[in-house]
């Protein structure tokens, strides 16, 4: 048998603060390693009754972390010493501990391996040109007390060295206890903030309670977004070099036409985005679809899957060749889906598109021109038999599944509250709150499948994952107001929002949304 005691032993809040600065920590964290034990107690100088640890019998394995109650009220730099035993009360029982001179006393999260990208796309925010930047962060949460929220903070870095008035950036929660990445954070990371090109200092703070606690700085450059001209480009570019004139290709020109299949079962259309290119090939395209977060590399068309009758938007940024820039934004009405039986070859009204151009850098000399054009692109759909989406008994059975769905989750989330504020000592409770979640699920997976309404899904997901937040903000009050059922009620509200946000979010993906 062997049994080992990792050597951080760490007290955790909430703290009680006591005359003299010091403070006392409600328990202290331990964790370790055993092999061959069939039971396992843990406990310390500070705790009145050890702690029995769940552990595969014989197996190597880790054990913890666990928290062991501070029932003796030892405080924050006291000696404390750590005793597990093995099978206690049999012959084989052995034991092991692990003494600390000074307790560590620490709850604070830690941020860590942060990073950003940024779209290859400008978009029009307010009037102004900007880059979507998406940050990614690690939060261990592992010391922490309740779930940690923290914040993005930009600041710009001015030319002379000063900084910019602060600008709030998205917030995000995790829970305690662990180390979330962020697919695990709610809302899932990476965090979005549209920003105007320039060099930014982005810092992640951390809210109350853990607002005393060190974040994170992360200076993040924006690049700048291509200029405009009335002027076309010329066709060539011609430089006198020791060698003879060289001629440089002007930069292609860039818009986009659309194409669209047939209607299928659930109402929605194949919507196809060609580029039109005049000139140079481009090397790399980028396209980004009003029902997509971020841009994707793709070729010189582009298909998603779109809902007869709605109008969307797309952009692509053409790269290349050389230094060569075009970036594009168009939308195209979705023909709508009410026709039955043959149709003939249907015009769609013009679609204004808009093109951006940056030249390219010659041999030896320098010449750059940038140009807009501005282009009206027909497109006509042809099809054999088209078959409308049922405009009565589908679209009221879709509307009549997500009524239900929703009904059934707001109704589970509601009743979990009840059981957890009054004591968990409800069987009934639970048992109403778990049959009324599993039917809520479960009809809003029928919904997906049959349904597969992409603004719908997408909308909820936002929806759910904002309700996900305010219910981990709302388990955080709850617990310093010293309610700590409720909080713990809100803490499994959260948790349930959070796997309707990962169901819509990838069904959403499996039926093309």
């Amino acid at each position: 048998m062997a049994i080992a005691i990792n050597p951080t032993i760490v007290g955790i809040g909430p703290f009680t603060n006591l005359p003299g600065g010091a403070k006392e920590p409600s328990a202290i964290r331990v964790s370790g390693t055993v092999q061959g034990c069939k039971t396992l107690e843990v406990t310390s100088t500070c705790t009145n009754n050890p702690v029995s640890v769940t552990i595969q019998p014989g197996a190597a394995q880790t054990w913890g972390p666990i928290d062991l109650p501070n029932d003796k009220h030892c405080r924050c730099g006291a000696e404390v010493t750590v005793t597990a035993t093995c099978d206690r009360g049999k012959p084989t029982s052995t034991s092991v501990s692990r003494a600390v001179t000074s307790l560590a006393c620490d709850d604070c999260p830690k941020a860590q391996n942060a990073s950003y990208t940024q779209s290859l796309i400008c978009i029009l925010d307010q009037g102004v040109l900007k880059r979507e930047i998406s940050l990614s962060v690690t939060i261990d949460a592992t010391l922490a007390a309740s779930a940690v929220n923290a914040e993005w903070i930009f600041r710009e870095i001015l030319a002379g060295g000063g900084f910019g008035s602060p600008i709030s950036g998205p917030s995000f929660g995790v829970p305690a206890g662990a180390v979330s990445g962020p697919a695990a954070q709610v809302p899932p990371g990476p965090q979005v903030m549209p920003l105007v090109p320039g060099t930014y200092e982005a810092n992640l703070q951390f809210l109350f309670p853990y607002n005393q606690c060190q974040g994170l700085s992360l200076t993040v450059t924006v690049d700048p977004c291509p200029t405009t001209t009335t002027t076309p480009p010329p066709t060539t570019t011609t430089t006198t070099t020791t060698s003879g004139p060289t001629t440089t290709p002007q930069c292609p020109t860039v818009t986009i036409a659309f194409s669209e299949g047939p209607c299928n079962a659930q109402g929605n259309r194949a919507v196809t985005a060609t580029a039109q290119v005049a000139g140079v090939a481009p090397t790399t395209f980028y396209w980004q679809w009003d029902t997509a977060t971020q841009s994707h590399a793709g070729g010189s068309s582009d298909t998603v899957s779109l809902p007869g009758g709605t109008t969307h938007g797309v952009q692509l940024a053409a790269v290349g060749p050389g230094g060569c820039f075009a970036q594009v934004a168009a939308t195209h009405p979705v023909g709508p889906c009410t026709t039955v039986g043959p149709t003939t070859t249907t015009t769609r009204r013009p679609t204004t598109t808009t093109s951006t151009t940056t030249g390219t850098t010659g041999t030896t000399g320098t010449t750059g021109t940038t140009s807009t054009s501005t282009s009206s692109t027909t497109s006509s759909t042809t099809s054999s038999s088209t078959t409308a989406a049922p405009s009565g008994g589908l679209g009221c059975l879709c509307l009549l599944l997500l009524l239900l769905a929703m009904a059934c989750i707001a109704s589970a989330s509601i009743t979990l509250m009840a059981w957890a504020c009054g004591g968990f000592i409800s069987p009934a409770l639970f048992t109403l709150a778990a049959t009324l979640a599993a039917v809520g699920v479960a009809v809003l997976v029928v919904w997906i499948f049959l349904c597969r309404d992409c603004l719908s899904i997408g909308y909820l997901a936002r929806a759910f994952a904002a309700m996900a937040l305010a219910a981990l903000i709302a388990a955080a009050v709850l617990l310093v107001a010293g309610m700590p059922t409720c909080a713990t009620g809100a803490a499994i509200v959260w948790g349930f929002f959070s796997l309707v946000v990962l169901l819509l979010s990838s069904l959403g993906k499996r039926v093309g949304c």
